[in-house]
């Protein structure tokens, strides 16, 4: 596994910037599957665990969420995925731009220990990188999904190229002008899964 000392050395440059949460806030409302969006498909008294969470965006949203992440002092408990231990069950986990790094066995490992805390039934949103920008970072393809699911006993709802609006955040862009805009592709997958 990749040292999380490491990982979280790369996110703390490119994501602790004075404007990151505003930012990340427009990301959300802007890209086109996984962001706010999910929230439409998440019952309010559905038990969610958001790997990954920064800012714990999706918090005032849906209170019965769990925020975990190794750097940002908002999550619900300040810890790396795997070092993370519940006994709880969840309906949902949120995998947004979390898990992909490492080599293939550590994905599949940290997905082993994902699906141990999901309910049958139960919902996994994933925003995956398809490029490698780091060394240690690892490209998802859909035939990944594929796999994954037939090795973990998932069904695949929904396996999409993830878009944004307006990809360079221009800070006049607001969510009325995006009518008018043509998404624009950025190197992501987006996918919904559910535990059988």
């Amino acid at each position: 596994m990749i040292p999380q000392d490491l990982i979280n050395e790369h996110l703390t440059v490119s994501m602790k910037r004075p404007t990151g949460k505003k930012m990340r806030d427009k990301s959300l409302r802007w890209v086109v599957h996984s962001g706010y969006k999910i929230l439409d498909k998440i019952g309010t008294d559905e038990k969610i665990l958001d790997i990954g969470c920064g800012w714990n965006l999706f918090k005032p949203h849906r209170p019965n969420l769990i925020g975990i992440d190794p750097i940002f002092d908002e999550a619900d408990v300040k810890v790396a995925f795997q070092d993370f231990e519940t006994t709880e069950k969840f309906d949902v986990i949120l995998c947004l731009g979390v898990l992909h790094f490492g080599t293939l066995e550590d994905i599949k490992s940290l997905i082993e220990k994902l699906t141990g805390m999901i309910k049958p039934g139960g919902k996994v949103f994933w925003r995956c990188a398809t490029e490698s920008e780091i060394w240690y970072q690892y490209a998802w393809t859909k035939q990944m999904h594929y796999d994954f699911v037939k090795e973990f006993n998932y069904t695949i709802v929904e396996l999409e190229d993830e878009y944004m609006f307006n990809k360079n955040f221009d800070p006049n862009f607001d969510e009325e002008s995006m009518a008018d805009q043509q998404p624009e592709k950025i190197a992501r997958l987006y996918a919904q899964w559910v535990k059988n």
